[in-house]
């Protein structure tokens, strides 16, 4: 089967993949859980191993700042300093003109490196201080250097935005933002086996974290735990995120942790991405990502990424269906995963349009050079994965490439590199003039292999 050949190709590069397709009455279109949540003890993964999820902690994020407004939906467009009276920030705010939903769409206008930039101030770690909500005020106060255009004008992906939304949470519902959500979406939703990752992790079924580098399989040892749990703290698997996403297409009111008008707000259209390819169309939202025509119905998603780990649910709200992939390595996409299941399992299209993995792939094997024989390249397959070796003087660069998208005249792939992590890429070639692009580079064939 075509989809178990793929899934299989890409477990070949974790230690365990978990993937589940659902409709919204909770009937499994897909289940499998793949592989070892430890390598060193060997334990296997099954669909109750929970990972850290990243960034998909926005998902919940979002979801709690709506739960709180869900009835003042004109709270959207209040300035943030509003939220920050008597605090450190509130004279660095005052003047930005940033509102809740800026936050929620990544359109703040601050760079996407406030964050890093602002954490890894040398000045700030010569006072020795750890970062903790103590002193976060001190650490966001940076911010305001790292403006870089007016807000609501562009898309720039910001975890600052999310450490600011639970703040504001923690000033709208008096609570602090680990126990909100832990009630009103945990609890409420039987999310048993989701926490976060500053919670005690002792007792859990949690996946390792690996690393690939140099082609070895590195652990991390653990969880990293998140220093702010608004942007990427929580840990969850497969079980649990089902509930989460059934909740948000479920017809029955009493099963809704939003209401359905809520829901599409959240998914409403801001800004375009500005990293878009002609492939792949995409729009933050108010707490989701939307990509506008996948397989001709809108795709609503969120992926997460931490050290040793990728994420991705992924909803199709006019079909009622939910995707969700984890995996304890980043070095897959499990966005893409997650697509290539659905476009298979949901809308019974192919990413190869009937055309045989290794029949397309013996005709791009052999040696290329670029355009004005700077750089030589080689395609290959070795054990019966397809690699990308460029000759650099004085070393060599191995991508492992990944099938995408197929037609008759053009071949699609991610390409990972194999030495730096979480290094990916577009290859593209073009099956009919016999070249490839990548980075905006091309190479032309000069030896079949």
């Amino acid at each position: 089967m075509l989809i178990e050949e793929y899934i299989q190709r890409t477990c070949s590069m974790v230690p365990s993949l978990n993937c589940l397709v659902f409709n919204r009455d909770g009937e499994d279109i897909y289940s499998k859980s793949y592989g070892l949540a430890n390598i060193e003890r060997k334990i296997k993964a099954t669909i109750e191993t929970s990972y850290g999820i990243g960034s998909i902690t926005k998902i919940f994020t979002a979801l709690s700042i709506f739960k709180l407004i869900e009835n003042k939906p004109n709270v959207l467009d209040s300035y943030i300093y509003e939220y920050f009276n008597n605090t450190k920030l509130f004279d660095t705010l005052k003047n930005s003109n940033i509102k809740i939903k800026h936050l929620l769409s990544h359109t703040t206008g601050i760079s996407s490196l406030a964050f890093s930039e602002s954490r890894y101030n040398p000045n700030y770690f010569l006072t020795g201080k750890d970062i903790n909500k103590n002193n976060i005020y001190d650490i966001l106060q940076n911010i305001n250097i790292n403006k870089v255009d007016s807000p609501g004008k562009n898309f720039r992906y910001l975890n600052i935005g999310y450490i600011l939304l639970g703040i504001i949470i923690e000033k709208i519902s008096k609570m602090e933002f680990e126990s909100y959500v832990e009630k009103n979406i945990f609890k409420t939703l039987g999310m048993s086996s989701t926490c976060f990752s500053n919670a005690s992790l002792q007792s859990k079924n949690i996946a390792t974290p690996y690393i690939v580098a140099s082609s070895k399989i590195n652990t991390i040892g653990s969880l990293l735990n998140s220093d702010f749990q608004q942007a990427g703290g929580i840990v969850s698997n497969l079980t649990d995120l089902k509930k989460l996403i059934i909740s948000l297409l479920s017809k029955e009111s009493k099963n809704k942790i939003i209401k359905d008008i809520t829901f599409k707000k959240m998914c409403s259209t801001q800004k375009i991405l500005k990293y878009n390819t002609s492939i792949n169309k995409t729009y933050s939202g108010l707490g989701f990502f939307i990509n506008k025509n996948f397989c001709g119905d809108n795709l609503i998603f969120h992926n997460g990424g931490i050290m040793g780990g990728r994420a991705n649910v992924s909803i199709i709200p006019k079909k009622g269906v939910g995707a969700i992939v984890l995996t304890n390595s980043d070095d897959i996409s499990a966005e893409e995963v997650s697509r290539v299941l659905i476009s298979n399992l949901v809308y019974k299209k192919t990413f190869q349009n009937k055309l045989e993995f290794s029949e397309i792939t013996k005709n791009i094997l052999g040696e290329y050079t670029s355009y004005n024989n700077n750089i030589n390249a080689t395609i290959r397959k070795k054990r019966n994965k397809l690699e990308l070796i460029f000759d650099y003087m004085p070393k060599q660069k191995t991508y492992l490439l990944l099938p995408k998208q197929y037609s008759q005249t053009q071949l699609v792939m991610s390409a990972i590199n194999l030495s730096e992590y979480s290094t990916k890429n577009i290859f593209k070639y073009n099956l009919k003039k016999g070249y490839f692009e990548i980075n905006q580079y091309i190479f032309f064939k000069t030896k079949n292999i």
